[in-house]
């Protein structure tokens, strides 16, 4: 069980850093003074590619972490359950996170999130490694 909830959590918190450098990336890109109509929007800009392939890159990479993490599980259909846990809930609330960051401290707030989030998935990580090392030698 233990293994199971940091594995998860520690791919949550991926996806929230994942998901904060994305959207801090692209603000970056656009600039001040994004466009107003949907209309003005360029397919090919930059900020429209980063955000639409950074987005849709936050779903294998936090099922990856999760997957990664819980290779002492022996259960492929737990392992990749568990791992879809991680991906769905990482995703939500990454975004939801994400928003929140950027409406109370804007980019600086968005970099906040993504150090702490890149922390606690490192010690989320770590602790989860340390689990599944001590359940393997049982």
């Amino acid at each position: 069980m233990g293994l199971a909830v940091r594995s998860v959590g520690a791919a949550m918190a991926t996806a929230s850093a994942w998901l904060a450098l994305v959207i801090w990336t692209t603000i970056r890109l656009r600039g001040d003074q994004g466009p107003t109509r949907i209309e003005d929007v360029d397919p090919g800009a930059a900020y429209v590619n980063v955000l639409l392939w950074g987005v849709v890159a936050t779903l294998p990479i936090t099922g990856a972490v999760a997957w990664r993490l819980m290779a002492t599980v022996q259960s492929h259909w737990r392992r990749g359950g568990l791992s879809m846990v991680g991906v769905l809930g990482g995703v939500s609330l990454a975004m939801l996170m994400t928003y929140l960051a950027w409406q109370a401290a804007g980019a600086p707030g968005l970099l906040g999130l993504a150090v702490a989030a890149a922390v606690l998935a490192w010690f989320l990580a770590r602790l989860a490694r340390i689990e599944a090392r001590t359940s393997a030698s049982r």
